[in-house]
């Protein structure tokens, strides 16, 4: 914390206590509230979620950004645990300029009820899988998670005559109608992670990139075949309340249905963005196909897992590391349950008939490139996988409190 700001801390159990409220109290007496801290009884989420939003509202200033961080294992078993009436309650304190981060820790934590809570609250999401990854969010990020980038923001993509729009990873607040996809967010903040060498245990997430899918039309048409997409953004700078707005056209070298030879990227920070982004897809597809076939889940991980280590020789990350340890792992499981390959140039050869690739598709033999766009090659017969990544960067003068 630095000169004036301003902390309260909210204790629940079975029941809430207020221990702090704003500005009470020294850092140093703060410190000692916490290392009192001792798990104890049920989880109140509601009630503690609300005093939180209590103490910011009754002191909020148009100067200060005003911000809950929660911090939960996101299973709320005292008081009120309906999740609906917990985000209704929620919405209505966010409505209020309110913002809301939330930190969900342990492997068991409510992923949906979290990561949920903090989209609406104009948030970051962080998934902690050791307490010891706490002192990193809370050193490394505070800076970034109080300090709001745009508001009311607003995306559309609309597909191109020859595009339909697919999967929308990223939010779970997409909406999708016909040949028109738009999100609606509150506010954007920054998110980094400055530590170099992360524990490998430690948390996860933070900001996020948003992915759209597009794919070409079975029927396609000769008017403008190269335009995929046009792109709509609206929003309000936070510092000034000015309302902004960015129109732009999403074209392809290629025809529908043509696979480009190489990766692009408009910009080099996509890079790391797609290969994360191809990362998850191999490995939900690997979880999918070992339902039923172990040996088609573990050809799947071949490949992704090659894919993702030539990308690292290029590109050294910590996140992509961390990434490849539990591609790794899953391989050493499947093996343990005598699952086999060949070898990795026909990664798909093991899948049986049931399971179809072209459903979720993993990504192929991607070359990563620098220089937000993507486009780079599908495993679906005659089609390919086009991901378009959106970055929103500004500045802004700090607001705290």
């Amino acid at each position: 914390m630095q000169e004036g700001d301003r902390l309260a801390l909210v204790r629940y159990s079975s029941g809430v206590q207020v221990l702090s409220g704003l500005g009470e109290s020294t850092p140093a007496e703060l410190h000692q509230m916490i290392a009192g801290l001792r798990a104890d009884g049920s989880t109140n989420f509601y009630g503690g979620l609300e005093t939180g939003f209590q103490i910011a509202e009754a002191a909020r200033d148009p100067e200060r950004q005003s911000r809950v961080i929660l911090l939960s294992d996101g299973q709320p078993t005292a008081g009120n645990t309906n999740e609906s009436s917990i985000v209704n309650m929620a919405d209505g304190y966010i409505g209020e300029a309110i913002g809301l981060t939330t930190i969900g820790v342990g492997r068991d934590f409510n992923v949906g009820l979290m990561r949920g809570l903090a989209e609406r609250g104009a948030g970051n999401f962080y998934f902690l899988e050791d307490a010891s990854a706490i002192a990193e969010v809370f050193t490394d990020e505070l800076d970034y998670f109080s300090w709001p980038l745009a508001l009311g923001v607003s995306i559309e993509v609309e597909a191109g005559p020859s595009y339909g729009l697919g999967e929308v990873i990223g939010t779970r607040l997409w909406q999708t109608e016909g040949a028109v996809g738009k999100v609606q967010l509150p506010a954007v903040f920054l998110a980094s992670r400055t530590s170099s060498t992360p524990d490998p245990n430690g948390r996860r997430g933070g900001g996020s990139t948003l992915f759209v899918r597009l794919q070409p039309n079975s029927a396609g048409t000769s008017i403008d075949p190269q335009k995929v997409a046009s792109i709509r953004l609206r929003y309000r700078d936070a510092q000034t309340g000015e309302a902004l707005a960015q129109d732009i056209d999403v074209t392809s070298p290629t025809d529908p249905g043509v696979t480009p030879e190489e990766a692009w990227f408009s910009h080099q920070a996509m890079a790391k963005n797609y290969a994360a982004y191809n990362a998850f897809l191999g490995l939900r597809a690997a979880a999918e196909a070992a339902a039923s076939d172990y040996d088609c889940a573990l050809s799947v991980l071949d490949q992704i897992g090659a894919a993702t280590r030539a990308w690292q020789m290029q590109y050294e990350d910590p996140d992509l590391d961390a990434d490849l340890a539990l591609i790794d792992q899953f391989s050493a499981n499947l093996r343990a349950q005598g699952a086999w390959t060949s070898d990795g140039d026909a990664p798909l050869a093991a899948c049986s008939p049931d399971y179809n690739p072209n459903d979720r598709p993993p990504y192929g033999d991607d070359v990563y490139y620098d220089g937000a766009c993507s486009v780079g090659r599908g495993q679906g017969a005659g089609g390919s996988l086009l991901a378009i990544g959106l970055a929103l960067v500004l500045a802004a003068r700090r607001r705290r409190r």
